[in-house]
């Protein structure tokens, strides 16, 4: 038999017969049969030797043995894998219950040290004696032991601000706002993260204050430029030392918070680790903090969690985007009065201070002369017109040229301008008590909402208040240029003020609520009868013009009725027929309740011309004008919406008004 191939020096494979083994193996156990041949490996003469690599086939007691020894190293592996675990968690068993046993001991002993001391503890007035109280470095501006946030966009000058803030505080009696300063000869801490120390240095230079401000650098740095970071704890340590070596230093200054630490501004707990121990400081040593951030395109502060650390949240915002020297700062938030916005004009010799007049009395020639232009103009509106109807109608000489954006560039003179007005500015009195209202209304394809705006005069709202109380009462609807001409002559005659349509109805509305609506829901009071000579006689009217729209609606509408009527057959009656009838006519509509409110609230305009309507039997309308002589009936279709119904109804009415002779129209008594 062929034995397993035995590899030689040669890489020549040598065999080995052995007759003598069972199954023609020497090592085979006794029923152990040889596996088959591989696919196409018959033409070999006896079976295939196994693989170098996987040595003779196994006995059957050498392989049980081999099993079995593999399962019992398997059992102890595991075994011990268990006993160590075990091990582990019983060193930290002992190791926690150690913990515990301290902790308790810890807190017992705590706890006695309270009862042998007595504590009870403190009340808020023992806190603010051991702190000091909440005293003010510029009142209602910094609080000493809190912190002020200063926010604008980049480049608005916040470092020349503060910096002029800081010659205030060490030079002069009086703050810029005409505060007293209590500290006069005080310094400054500042913390420049935004690198720009030389630009600082120049300020202090033009300023004559180089020896007020003092920078608390790394002392390993040799050049001085390098700041801690805010949550460095050396940071406080540093400003701690500089305090208590010079008393002098009542205010801190970080500038910027964006650039001051590598932890986020956009959560909580970052943001406690970076200002907690900067506040901590400032609390022990009685310092004002002043943080400067910058502003998002939002308008708010750049960071979601800053403001919620703020005691006293400023703003430093242009007056107009174009003009670059004059700026605004105010309070935006706080909790304590405040104090008049200030008014900052950028200087060769720093930052100067003036009142800001928010309340509208500072003169201002352009605003004032656009104002008066405003009122005027939207007096002589009868509807609201828009943000850009104003600007288009104000024209370059008032709001400025375009702009690359195709907007004018002084259109911000428009809401000074309504700013004024509302605030009631002294160089405005001639206008008298007035107001601006600025309605926005989001439009469809528009995102942002589009300003509208009206005017209001308060003494005509007292005006029409009064004339609504006594000329109106609840009855059929009255349109609202009768309600104004009625007006105009009841102001004559009481000496009140004249009034725009637009701001009768306002008014009206206003005084009279159930009198809103597309006609004056309130009938007005009739004039009373006097035996006085009848007026004369108006002349005539003179004849129509042949080409007005409203004669050739006319022409039209008659050509469609001769029309109508040569097509449709004419029923023995005395009536004309509209249209060819195949089966019963239907009910009228006795109850007017039952008629669309808006076409009821326009037939109750006409009742001279006594008008008629019947459903038809396509889901419409068909209108008779009975005090009409001769008057065609006329369909009107179903499918148009009420308001559409009515609109043609009116139009059909007025027409058919108009028409008729004097001495047979309908017309009401208008005079009051």
């Amino acid at each position: 038999m062929i034995d397993h191939t035995t590899p030689t020096a040669s890489g020549n494979a040598e065999h080995r017969a052995d007759s003598a083994a069972p199954n023609g193996h020497p090592h085979a156990a006794p029923g152990w049969v040889p596996p088959p041949p591989p696919f196409g490996a018959a033409g070999r003469t006896g079976p295939i030797p196994p693989p170098p690599d996987e040595g003779p086939p196994p006995t059957s007691g050498g392989w049980k043995a081999a099993a079995e020894e593999k399962d019992r190293r398997e059992a102890e592996a595991k075994a011990a894998e268990e006993a160590a675990k075990a091990a582990r968690e019983s060193a930290r068993a002992a190791g926690g219950d150690r913990k515990a046993r301290e902790g308790r001991k810890h807190r017992d002993a705590f706890v006695e040290s309270l009862k042998a001391s007595g504590y009870k503890g403190r009340k808020p007035k023992q806190v603010a004696e051991a702190l000091g109280r909440l005293t003010h470095l510029w009142p209602d501006w910094l609080i000493r032991g809190e912190m002020s946030m200063l926010k604008s966009p980049p480049k608005h000058g916040k470092t020349r601000t503060y910096l002029s803030l800081i010659k205030a505080m060490h030079r002069d009696d009086a703050w810029p706002d005409g505060a007293p300063n209590e500290h006069v000869g005080a310094k400054a801490l500042i913390l420049p993260y935004d690198k720009n120390t030389l630009e600082i240095e120049e300020e202090l230079e033009r300023l004559g204050i180089q020896d007020a401000v003092t920078i608390p650098n790394d002392p390993e740095d040799e050049t001085g430029s390098r700041v801690f970071d805010l949550e460095d704890e050396r940071l406080p340590l540093t400003i701690e030392y500089l305090v208590d070596d010079d008393p002098s230093y009542k205010l801190l200054v970080v500038d910027t918070l964006t650039y001051a630490s590598n932890l986020s501004l956009n959560k909580p707990d970052e943001m406690k680790r970076m200002l907690d121990p900067l506040m901590d400081v400032a609390t022990r040593k009685g310092l004002s903090l002043l943080v400067l951030i910058h502003q998002n395109a939002q308008g708010g502060a750049l960071g979601r969690r800053i403001l919620e650390r703020a005691r006293i949240l400023w703003s430093l915002e242009r007056l107009n985007e174009g003009d670059i020297e004059h700026l605004r700062l105010k309070v935006d938030e706080t909790n304590l009065p405040r104090r008049p916005a200030l008014l900052v004009t950028h200087a060769e010799a720093g930052v100067e201070f003036s009142p800001a007049y928010d309340d509208g009395s500072r003169p201002a020639e352009a605003e004032d002369a656009f104002a008066r232009w405003l009122v005027g103009y939207l007096r002589g509106r009868d509807e609201a017109p828009s943000y850009y109807d104003v600007l288009k109608a104000a024209g370059p000489e008032r709001v400025g040229e375009a702009d690359a954006d195709g907007r004018p560039k002084n259109r911000r003179i428009l809401d000074r301008a309504v700013k004024r007005i509302n605030r009631g500015a002294p160089s405005l009195a001639d206008l008298g008590r007035i107001r601006i209202a600025e309605d926005p209304r989001t439009l469809p394809g528009r995102t942002k909402p589009l300003t509208y705006y009206t005017v209001r005069s308060l003494d005509a709202d007292d005006a029409v208040a009064a004339f609504a109380r006594v000329a109106l009462v609840p009855g059929p609807p009255t349109p609202w240029e009768e309600v104004a001409s009625t007006y105009d002559r009841w102001a004559s005659e009481e000496g009140r003020p004249p009034v725009a349509p637009s701001e009768v109805r306002s008014g009206v509305v206003a005084a009279r609520p159930d009198a809103a609506g597309r006609f004056c829901r309130l009938s007005l009071v009739p004039a009373p009868t006097t035996t006085e000579a009848a007026p004369p006689t108006p002349p005539p009217a003179p004849p129509p013009d042949p080409d007005s729209p409203l004669e050739q609606a006319r022409r039209i509408m008659a050509q469609r009725a001769a029309a109508r009527a040569a097509a449709e057959p004419v029923a023995p009656t005395p009536e004309p027929i509209v249209e060819e009838v195949s089966e019963p006519a239907p009910e009228p509509v006795a109850p007017a309740a039952k008629l669309p409110r808006l076409i009821k609230a326009g037939l109750d305009c006409f009742p001279g011309l006594h008008p008629e309507l019947r459903p038809d039997h396509r889901g419409g309308w068909t209108l008779r004008l009975l005090g009409v002589p001769g008057h065609v009936p006329v369909s009107i279709p179903g499918h148009l919406s009420p308001a559409d119904q009515a609109d043609r109804i009116d139009l059909i009415c007025q027409m058919a008004e108009e028409a008729m002779p004097p001495a047979e129209s309908g017309d009401r008594d208008q005079s009051f």
